[in-house]
Formats: structure tokens, sequence, C-alpha cells
């Protein structure tokens, strides 16, 4: 899909969303009010830990600020980075000219959005709170244990995660792994070729990268050293390159989820990477992502008797082809 269309429906969403934004209810005396809004697309109440960038006009910035509701109940947020820019404020009837603005990048609490509906905030700056400006992963904080309400997650010397579910009283090791074989098939065909290589047992690089009142999070780095190619992996061959993959693993003060952030420099040719989540539950289908859909598909493993018409099996992991 060209990157035009959904900048499209984007503006579109805007120009119908913007008329029903009331402020009214908010103090605003203050010479210049700053308001951000928040648009929620689910249909039930959100209460989530997001990350936005806020700018403040440089003439009132004081180095730090507020996020209040209606109400003036201050929302929880960690500061990750401030820098001066200028924004273009361009006209078609005008000179473009610049704004000199000093930009917050943030995680932000929310609280109650409703359920396909929107909730504006009002931005005030304060003084400087030493606890919450710049990131806060220098505190010296580097367990690698993520936790709040509602999960325990421990981060195991190989990357791999040890989730625990206060609520269902479930505990899930050793998962979000991963794996890696070589693929000899086309688009609709896998043709898998061995050896696979993992990082079950690995040493990984664990690192906490941010630790803060609203969300925290850390950062895995996996070194894998794969065949540069699917000969070279058939053959067994030394002729190797390292392939980088970085895993943020986050969670937030009100999350009942995990925030996973996976970036991968890839160097080799005609491989499968898989993320693998084995939960061991024992389920007969899984909700898989589709076109306006989360149809449920069947996870018994069909042995086709032919390459033709071959059924397209759906697991639940995650799959980067390279």
């Amino acid at each position: 899909m060209p990157r035009r269309y959904p900048r499209a429906f984007f503006e579109r969403a805007l120009k119908s969303l913007l008329p029903n934004l009331n402020t009214a209810v908010f103090d605003t005396a203050a010479k210049k009010e700053i308001f951000i809004t928040a648009v929620n697309p689910v249909n039930h109440d959100a209460d989530s830990v997001i990350e936005a960038f806020i700018d403040i006009p440089a003439d009132i910035d004081t180095g730090d600020f507020d996020v209040l509701d209606a109400a003036k109940n201050k929302l929880t947020k960690d500061i990750i980075s401030r820098q001066s820019i200028q924004p273009i404020l361009e006209q078609m009837i005008n000179r473009p000219m610049h704004l000199d603005m000093i930009r917050y990048h943030v995680y932000l609490q929310l609280e109650q959005v409703p359920a396909f509906g929107m909730k504006s905030f009002q931005v005030v700056p304060s003084q400087k709170n030493k606890n919450n400006v710049e990131t806060q992963a220098a505190q010296g904080n580097n367990s690698p244990v993520l936790e709040n309400a509602f999960l325990k997650v421990e981060v195991q010397v190989d990357g791999s995660l040890d989730v625990y579910d206060k609520k269902q009283d479930a505990f899930y090791e050793g998962v979000a792994f991963f794996e890696d074989h070589g693929e000899a098939g086309h688009a609709w065909v896998l043709d898998k070729k061995e050896p696979v290589f993992s990082t079950k047992g690995s040493r990984a690089n664990v690192s906490r990268t941010h630790a803060g009142e609203a969300y925290n999070e850390v950062t895995v780095t996996h070194r894998m050293e794969l065949p540069k190619n699917l000969q070279a992996r058939m053959e067994g061959s030394d002729d190797t390159t390292v392939n980088t993959i970085v895993m943020r693993v986050g969670l937030g003060r009100t999350h009942r989820h995990l925030t996973l952030n996976i970036e991968a420099d890839n160097h080799a040719e005609s491989h499968r990477l898989r993320l693998l989540v084995p939960t061991r539950l024992q389920a007969a289908l899984s909700h898989g992502e589709g076109q306006f859909d989360v149809p449920a598909r069947s996870l018994e493993r069909l042995i086709p008797q032919t390459g033709l018409n071959s059924p397209c099996m759906t697991s639940p992991c995650i799959i980067l082809w390279m």
C-alpha cells in the first residue's frame, strides 16, 4: 500500500475528531495553554503506558512539566530525553517560519481513556524534578527483573524469559528465544534445511535500559553466528556471518502484558529466524491476526500428501523471513 494512503486516512480521521474536542473544562488561566489528546481505537477503556513526544515553547519551558486531567489529577510519567528543536510552520500563503520548542520524549501512564473515544490532558510547565528528568537507567538498577501488580519477568543469562502471571498463578519458563534454520522453499512452500541454530543455552548481553515509575525496560542483545548462505549451511563450511538481534522487553505499571520490540541486523541469506514462545498450553485453536479479523485456526499438524494445495500452518509465534 502506498504511504500516502495511511497518511490520508490519518488526516481524514483528525479532521473528524478535532471539532469534537472540548478543553473548556480545564483551567486556562495560563498565558499559553498546551493540550494533548489520547485516542482509544479499541472497544474497552484504556489504562495503559504509552510512548509520546511533547513539545513546549522554549520561552515558557522550566525543565519539567505535569500532565493533568480535567479533575487536576497528575499523570505518572517518565522523561526519556529532552532536546531543543525548531519545527517548521509552513503555510501556502506565507513564508515558512520556525518555532523554538523543547521536545520531551516520555513514557506516560494514561488512565480511563473511553472505548472508541478520546480524552484530553493539559500540559503545565513545572520546576525540574531531579528524580524524573532524563532516563533513569543510570540509577544503578541493573536487575534483569521486571515486575508490577500482574506480572513478574526475569531475564535469564541466555536472554530467554521466565514469566509469572500473578493473577492466573501460572509460570512460563524459558520463553522468547530465537531459532534459525535454512530455507530452500519459496513464498508458499517451506523447505526446512538443517542445521538449526538457537539462542537457547547461549550467553546474551542483558542490560537495564530504563527504570522509572511508569515503565521499565530490559534490553537483550544476541549475536548469532550463522552460515552465510544456504550452500554454506548444507555443506557445514566455515563461511559464516554474525547477525545481531536486539530485543527490548518492556513492562508498564498497569500492563497485563509484555512489550517486545525486536530489531535484527541480518547478513545471511536463505534462512528463517523465529521467535519462539513455548507456553506449553493445551489448546486446540490459535487466534491469529488476519485481514479485518482475528480468526481461530486449528493447531493440528496436518501432513500433506502432496506439495500442491498444502494447508497453511499457523502457529502462535513470530517468524522473520530473511
